[in-house]
């Protein structure tokens, strides 16, 4: 039996690796276009905590440079720390709501990430090693995914430019401070940056069939929700047209109780009450010469004609056919 449940879990992370193989700007199954970009939108939303997430872990990376960083790494990352605080206060306002305000804010955050790591090592200068804040780097490099309101193909082109930076960064700085002998180092540094790009990748496409399938059931629960108001808003159309609406209001009260073995029946008293008998001559001659739609449009004029004459002077009680 363990072995048997195994197999699908098996075949879900091949099928996952598969997808991440393929290239940069795979994606689970897509929708119509139409319906693909109401599922972005949908996504955003859902991502908007995680894009505040993102900023908060960028404040603390500030804070942390704060207290270990040189005086000169200080004021770097007081300047980073007031971008991040403000970049997370500005997401809160009502006019930077909106989807298109939170996709822009996470790319200058992101931004200012790569480039705050990049330049972090040349600013501590002879004491910077290969390894200058790599746990800062993966962690960045993972969040990127599971974090930003952003595509794949754009989560995985921001993850190449800040491995590619932060690795440039760090081989100018050992060629700048001579200590070549660290070179080996990045091999190992550059292996584990491509790990957790592919980690991530892993998790944002899990993620994302995830999402997939709760937005199309929500969208199919909302599409059966709306057939059943728009038959029930027929039906009580149908009902109002043969009978009058007070008595239509008694039957659905009824309804809505429990069961009976006896039926209702409803009767009420009316004073000064008229009754219209009306024939049109020749009926039988005249179907004869229209047409079936001709003949509906004829008299439903005709009804409606009556129907508008009963509610001048007195209140309609039924139509009999």
């Amino acid at each position: 039996m363990g072995e048997e449940t195994g197999i699908p879990n098996t075949k879900k992370i091949s099928t996952l690796f598969d997808k991440i193989l393929k290239g940069p700007g795979c994606q689970s199954e897509s929708f119509p276009d139409s319906l693909e970009w109401l599922y972005r939108k949908f996504s955003r939303k859902q991502k908007k905590v995680g894009l505040d997430c993102f900023m908060l872990t960028a404040i603390i990376f500030s804070i942390y440079m704060l207290v270990v960083s040189n005086t000169c790494n200080s004021i770097v990352s007081i300047g980073y720390l007031i971008v991040y605080v403000g970049a997370l206060v500005l997401s809160k306002l009502a006019i930077f709501k909106t989807d298109t305000a939170n996709v822009r804010i996470a790319l200058v955050c992101s931004l200012f990430v790569i480039c705050q790591l990049g330049t972090a090592a040349f600013l501590r200068g002879t004491q910077s090693t290969v390894r200058e804040n790599l746990g800062w780097a993966l962690i960045f490099n993972f969040m990127i995914f599971v974090t930003m309101p952003l595509p794949l193909k754009h989560c995985s082109l921001i993850s190449w430019a800040f491995c590619s930076f932060y690795l440039l960064t760090l081989i100018a700085c050992q060629i700048t401070y001579r200590d070549l002998h660290q070179f080996p180092q990045l091999g190992a540094t550059g292996i584990l940056l491509v790990v957790a790009k592919v980690l991530a990748t892993v998790a944002y496409t899990a993620e994302d069939e995830q999402q997939r399938r709760t937005f199309l059931e929500t969208r199919q629960s909302l599409e059966v929700k709306l057939v059943i108001e728009e038959q029930s808003a027929e039906q009580e159309r149908l009902l109002l047209s043969v009978l009058p609406e007070h008595v239509a209001v008694q039957m659905r009260k009824d309804l809505d109780q429990a069961d009976s073995q006896f039926k209702k029946i409803y009767m009420s008293r009316h004073e000064n009450v008229s009754i219209l008998y009306a024939d049109i001559v020749g009926f039988t001659a005249i179907s004869s010469t229209y047409s079936a739609q001709e003949l509906v449009k004829m008299l439903n004029e005709l009804f409606a004609r009556f129907d508008k004459l009963a509610e001048v002077r007195c209140s309609q009680l039924s139509k009999l056919y």
